[in-house]
């Protein structure tokens, strides 16, 4: 190495170790003598200055002696369970029990704003729909109240539900969307849970859309129902209603429920708009007409009342989709009926589609808290 190199080095070495003085400052001590040291950890300021919340005085205290009801084990076609959780003020001042919730709208509960006084009791009254369960139940009630140390007790329903026939697929009476001249056939397996021998049978099928035949898998266990969907079909929802027989003293009979969708010719969504009032920046919405037949259907153009609004028609390349996109101005005041924008086709049956603009509900704000 040249001397010029070294002089070089020497001076960007020099000028590292002043600019880490300058600034950060360096420290030769190893980095294990770097390490903190143990000790107590110091409060923050704010800790040691905010005063005790603690509240003085007398004051209540919610005791439940039994805060969980385990039902075990039961059956979904059994009668609702009805308990009565006993909610004790154990403390010296007046129990204020200002909500009570559930966490599903299976359980319906008593009265929801209730003072007790110390030393006395209240029953709180649940039902609980077995119907409604599925296997695993795991149920909350929420109580809210003026107990300064629990202001919110929670209460458990806990169990376990079984279904006396057990349906697989649960969703197979749903057979979609269907056309006008399209037969459709679902299967689903029906097992019995109960030790008695089931006997499924059909009694009868509701409707000429839909028919339906048991097949036995296991006799006594496990049968098959096949499901068939043929036309003729209503635009929209087509249902229908199969009654079985089932031989089990548990859950005598059994109502199945098929159902079918065929979409109308020219399906327009959304058919009504909601608008926020006051409507200061504007806005943006998108209307789908969809052509579900064989013939052409085209969109001409929209009209609309409401001033200021302007509409773009764009076909999709499948030539079956047409979205009209719908330019709201700003500051746009909609009347208290609501408007509505008209969309014209060259489908005699359709020529004219109404598509309802309505004021979007106002949210009320609480207004902001006073320190």
């Amino acid at each position: 190495m040249t001397k010029r190199r070294v002089r070089a080095a020497a001076s960007r070495a020099w000028l590292a170790a002043a600019v880490c003085a300058a600034t950060v400052g360096c420290d030769s001590r190893t980095p294990d003598q770097r390490l903190p040291r143990k000790g107590p950890a110091s409060r923050p300021a704010s800790a040691e200055a905010t005063p005790s919340t603690q509240p003085t005085g007398p004051q209540p205290r919610i005791q439940v002696d039994q805060p969980i009801l385990d039902l075990g084990k039961r059956w979904s076609t059994e009668k609702s369970v009805k308990h009565d959780f006993v909610i004790r003020n154990a403390g010296e001042a007046t129990l204020h029990i200002k909500h009570v919730g559930s966490s599903c709208g299976c359980t319906h509960v008593g009265p929801k704003d209730v003072k007790i006084e110390p030393g006395k009791t209240w029953k709180l009254s649940v039902e609980l729909d077995l119907r409604r369960q599925q296997a695993l139940v795991a149920h909350k009630i929420g109580i809210l109240s003026n107990d300064p140390k629990q202001p919110k007790f929670v209460l458990v329903i806990r169990g376990v539900v079984r279904q006396p026939i057990a349906i697989k697929p649960h969703n197979a009476h749903f057979f979609g969307k269907v056309g006008k001249d399209e037969s459709r056939q679902r299967t689903m397996t029906l097992k019995n849970n109960t030790d008695q021998p089931m006997d499924l049978k059909l009694a009868r099928c509701v409707g000429e859309t839909f028919s339906a035949k048991v097949e036995p898998i296991t006799p006594g266990k496990e049968y098959r129902l096949v499901m068939t969907a043929r036309p003729p079909y209503k635009p929209g929802v087509t249902a229908g209603r199969v009654e079985l027989t089932t031989g089990l003293d548990l859950q005598p009979k059994l109502v199945i429920r098929p159902q079918a969708f065929r979409p109308p010719r020219v399906l327009v969504t959304p058919r009504v708009m909601t608008l926020p009032q006051p409507l200061p920046m504007g806005a943006k919405q998108t209307i789908s007409v969809r052509n579900n037949g064989t013939s052409d259907v085209k969109v001409l153009r929209v009209a609309t009342p409401l001033a200021g609004v302007k509409t773009d028609i764009k076909r999709l390349p499948n030539g079956k989709v047409h979205n009209v996109i719908v330019r709201f101005p700003n500051n746009l005041v909609l009347p208290k009926g609501g408007s509505q924008l008209v969309v014209h086709t060259n489908d005699s049956e359709f020529a004219e589609i109404k598509v309802t603009v309505i004021r979007r509900p106002s949210i009320p704000t609480r207004p902001a808290s006073a320190r």
